[in-house]
């Protein structure tokens, strides 16, 4: 979703700390508040790292553990606003959210094998959309500091793999985003600039940037990037990477006695943004190959975006349930989602059928 975008003003806790399996993750116990203007919210984090509606709210055995990016995460609203939220508080439900900001697949099938041990939920809820499959391929996130596990293509053999990504120090991250918050500010002189570029330097260090330009300056590379420009290559890679999550997802099922919902956020054509749309729908037409007919019985479902159309089109269009501000949903918009999103997963509860 191509659009400007503008950044927060940021009160409290960071909201992303360095993970070596994850790349990054949400810190224990936050209090973060950020702003867009008047436009305010609130975040706050548990011991493990879920977002909740108050600070002491223990992790625990939910009924469903809602995972994703931002958009599951609830950025830009509060947590009572989000569609994590309203979809337990219309199925009168227990929620995991284990949404992240910036999560590609790769990272939100990670986080859920680390926390659907703890949630043991009846049913996983993946908030899918197709740049999450995109940001497979991209390791750059939070300004740069932090990066993502991302697929690259090995030489000679040209087999996908998984680079992990870099991790910088915890301390050197807060510090950094520190002079950030100034620098944005602008109450930063040239001493404190100087020392942020400093710590931005050696963020880079730490995340292997150097190294690998040297290794690539004599050619000395053991793999390379996957070429998104050539469209066959590009589609091979988007459907391994949609392959490999519907069996993690089932597996995952199978170990641990629940089902799977993945359930396709609303994606929709923007000027610019014609080659991302259509690889959206690429994505939709292998999900539905995979995981075939859309049965409750299923251990894996998929739901494709349609279900939002009619929803959003009586809404009046995008433009009133999303805030370019920020490029995410808002009150309203996290609303229509939960509307749309409480039928499949009430049918899946009350199939109960568990694998």
């Amino acid at each position: 979703m191509a659009t400007k975008t503008q950044l927060p003003k940021s009160n409290g806790d960071i909201l992303a700390y360095p993970d070596k399996s994850l790349g990054a993750t949400l810190p224990a116990n936050a209090h973060t508040t950020l702003s867009w203007g008047t436009d305010k919210s609130v975040y706050f984090t548990n011991e493990r790292g879920w977002r909740v509606g108050a600070p002491d709210m223990s992790a625990g055995k939910v009924d469903l553990a809602i995972a994703g990016c931002s958009w599951a995460f609830g950025y830009g609203v509060d947590h009572d606003s989000s569609f994590a939220a309203l979809v337990g508080r219309r199925l009168n439900c227990t929620i995991a959210n284990l949404g992240i900001n910036s999560y590609s697949i790769i990272q939100i099938l990670r986080r859920l094998e680390l926390e659907v041990p703890i949630a043991q939920p009846k049913l996983i809820v993946l908030a899918f959309a197709s740049w999450q499959v995109a940001r497979c391929f991209k390791p750059n996130a939070y300004d740069g500091m932090l990066h993502r596990p991302i697929y690259r293509i090995a030489s000679p053999d040209g087999a996908l793999f998984v680079r992990e990504a870099g991790t910088p120090p915890t301390w050197l991250i807060q510090k950094y985003t520190q002079f950030l918050r100034k620098f944005r500010q602008g109450k930063t002189g040239k001493l404190e600039n100087l020392s942020m570029h400093l710590y931005k330097s050696l963020c880079q260090f730490y995340l292997g940037l150097p190294q690998r330009a040297f290794r690539k300056l004599l050619r000395l590379q053991t793999d390379r990037a996957i070429n998104l420009s050539d469209q066959k290559e590009h589609a091979v890679a988007r459907k391994h990477i949609l392959s490999e999550m519907v069996k993690q997802l089932k597996t995952m099922c199978l170990n641990h006695n629940c089902n799977a919902l993945i359930w396709h956020l609303y994606e929709y054509p923007t000027k610019g943004n014609r080659e991302e749309w259509q690889w959206a729908q690429h994505d939709h037409d292998v999900l539905e190959t995979l995981c075939g007919e859309s049965k409750t019985g299923k251990s894996v479902q998929y739901v494709g975006w349609e279900h939002m159309e009619k929803l959003i089109q009586a809404e009046g269009g995008h433009h009133n349930i999303h805030t370019r501000i920020h490029n995410h949903p808002n009150s309203k918009g996290h609303r229509l989602i939960a509307e749309a999103l409480t039928t499949p997963i009430n049918e899946k509860l009350s199939s109960n059928k568990r694998i």
